[in-house]
């Protein structure tokens, strides 16, 4: 016989066919060594003292239905409870619920001696109301169960924190990837369906920017929650950032099921979201994507479902697509358009058009606004509109609006030199203003164009700002620094605010061709127009009215006194050769030939016009 002894405890070993192992502090694993710890009559006159008070290993023996005879008192320390609280105490006073048929099952009444518990894991709760994970390792001998048990609670945190969000608790995408993966070598063994559906979350950015971020994340919570209760338990759902999650519903019995799928979610944000007090709209865009085969590669299900997301949004939100032939064709065709686009950049194939800014009281032309166009080599002039949400997108955006401010930084330098002051607009994008060199690279252009700073007018929309709100205010002061003009486009167009404008060194806005359509009209379009005059002559900032297309329009905006516009009316965008600098007519003088006259003698005899301005 081999006798183990501390000062506390014996441990009577049958030689050789095991040792004793009371201790594995900083291992990841024991199963081995202590899968076989099968400890004969123990000599318990201090069991309770043994040096592993101080281990995160907790012996005990486990007595018939699974009763606490016996604990070390490292169960105090991991625990909390004292040991006069845990001896002689059932497994399943302490065990979560969620684990507790498996825990019964492993200590029912003990079988032949030399039966193995090998592996369980459980959590016990703690003295304070949490939970511990313990790893269980144990053997019967015929009568009770000789039983160590692991601290593993740091390890299955460190595993969750690795595959789960830490916000709504979901899977994120390394877990969602291996069971997406699994559910397609599923495929191989059962004929079926798998769906894979992309759903981004409508209006989380409004939430975040006009109630805070804690609503911003209490949605995504509820989010979570309503997509859950939609889905079986087969399917797992998983947030992979921001306000975008992924579903794989797998064990499908025909393509017709997929649509109930994600009808189901989407009916699941029918009710609104309350938030704070209010009611808000809550609602989802899906894009779905199905296979019947083993084969299909998940990056390219995951690209489809993303496509036919992008698909749903554009059509308002709150509804779902699925991707199919026709969606297959659109993506070919912009893959085409992106790959000739990257092609333009190193061909000399972009253009620059200037629309004129004009001061409406007396016509003269005080500035211009740079518009990228492509001179498409077998389609003509293309306009921004077949191309910027693209480059937005891929990234394309970055170099091309590097090339417009360098060329329109040329153009108003050769402008200045002939004697003519102008200031050119130059329009910036979120991805660009997102590069932290923006400030430096227009410096730098202005610098080798030779151009002063305030000829420089940068345009950044409302929408990009205020979603972009505290890194953009460091952004703009340094380019304000710099001595450039900033100017905020589409204003009244998003979720405007005082404190926004107050907040950020503004120069000028531009009120949105949206309001200046109705302007001639008393109405809520008319007043908004006032409001906005209102404000710049207040804050001291310039206005510019966008999108002015006939004379009713610039005779209102003059009668409110707006101080600049531009617009179909004076000219369209065009070649530097082509823009009118003498000015033009404070008003419009109608003749005959004057197609607004023509077009409204021909409403007034009952002739449909349209007429392309």
């Amino acid at each position: 016989m081999l006798g183990f002894r501390c000062p506390f405890v014996s441990w009577i070993v049958p030689e050789p066919s095991w040792r004793p192992i009371l201790s594995t502090r900083g291992r990841n694993d024991v199963t081995e060594p202590v899968a076989r710890l099968a400890p004969a009559p123990l000599e318990v006159a201090a069991f309770a003292g043994c040096p592993s008070e101080h281990s995160e290993e907790l012996l005990a023996i486990v007595g018939a239905g699974g009763r606490l005879e016996q604990v070390s008192r490292s169960w105090e320390h991991v625990l909390g409870w004292p040991l006069a609280q845990l001896q002689g105490r059932l497994l399943l006073d302490l065990v979560h619920r969620d684990d507790a048929a498996a825990t019964a099952a492993a200590f029912a009444q003990p079988p032949a001696a030399g039966t193995e518990i090998s592996g369980l894991e459980n959590r016990w709760r703690h003295s304070d109301g949490s939970w511990r994970w313990l790893r269980w390792f144990a053997r019967s001998d015929g009568q009770r169960w000789h039983a160590l048990a692991s601290h593993v609670t740091q390890r299955r945190d460190l595993e969750r924190r690795a595959l789960y969000d830490a916000l709504t608790g979901l899977p994120n995408r390394g877990l969602l990837e291996d069971r997406l993966a699994q559910a397609l070598a599923a495929l191989g063994r059962s004929p079926g369906w798998l769906a894979l559906l992309f759903i981004d979350l409508d209006g989380l950015k409004v939430v975040n920017d006009t109630l805070g971020h804690d609503a911003g994340d209490e949605m995504l919570r509820e989010t979570a929650r309503r997509l859950a209760g939609a889905l079986r338990d087969s399917d797992t759902l998983a947030r992979i950032g921001g306000d975008e999650f992924l579903v794989v519903a797998n064990r499908l019995r025909s393509v017709s099921e997929v649509g109930g799928v994600a009808q189901r979610l989407i009916d699941a944000f029918a009710a609104p979201l309350r938030l704070g007090g209010e009611e808000l709209p809550f609602a989802t865009s899906i894009g779905v994507a199905a296979t019947s085969e083993a084969g299909t590669a998940a990056r390219e299900l995951v690209r489809r479902a993303d496509v036919a997301m992008y698909r749903a949004k554009g059509r308002g939100g709150g509804c779902w697509v699925r991707f199919d032939e026709q969606i297959a064709g659109e993506v070919d065709a912009r893959l085409q358009v992106e790959s000739e686009l990257r092609l333009a950049l190193a061909h000399d194939e972009l253009r620059v058009h200037y629309q004129p800014i004009v001061r409406l009281s007396d016509g003269t032309t005080v500035g211009c606004e740079a518009l990228v166009r492509w001179q498409h080599p077998a389609r003509g002039l293309v306009g921004p509109s077949e191309f910027i949400d693209l480059a937005e997108e891929n990234g394309l955006i970055v170099p091309i609006g590097a090339w417009v401010l360098d060329e329109a930084c040329r153009q108003a330098a050769q402008w200045r030199r002939e004697g003519i002051d102008l200031t050119v607009s130059v329009n910036v994008s979120p991805r660009q203003m997102n590069q932290p060199d923006f400030a430096e690279l227009v410096r730098a252009t202005l610098a080798r164009r030779g151009l002063q700073a305030p000829s420089l007018c940068l345009e950044i929309t409302e929408t990009a700002v205020l979603r972009r709100l505290e890194r953009l205010a460091t952004l703009l002061g340094r380019l304000k620094r710099l001595g450039v003009r900033i100017a905020m486009d589409d204003f009244g167009s998003g979720f405007s605010s005082l404190s926004h404008l107050r907040g950020l060194p503004i120069d000028v806005i531009k009120i949105d061709g949206s309001f200046v359509r109705a302007v001639a009209s008393a109405g809520p379009d008319r007043a908004i127009v006032a409001a906005i005059l209102s404000l710049g002559e207040e804050m001291g900032l310039t206005v510019i009215a966008e999108r002015i297309e006939d004379e009713t329009q610039h005779e209102a905006l003059r009668r409110l006194r707006c101080p600049l516009g531009q617009g179909f009316h004076f000219a369209r965008p065009g070649p530097v050769g082509e823009l009118q600098l003498d000015g033009f007519d404070a008003r419009g003088r109608p003749g005959f030939g004057d197609p607004y006259v023509i077009r409204e003698f021909m409403r007034q005899i009952g002739i449909p016009a349209r007429m392309d301005r």
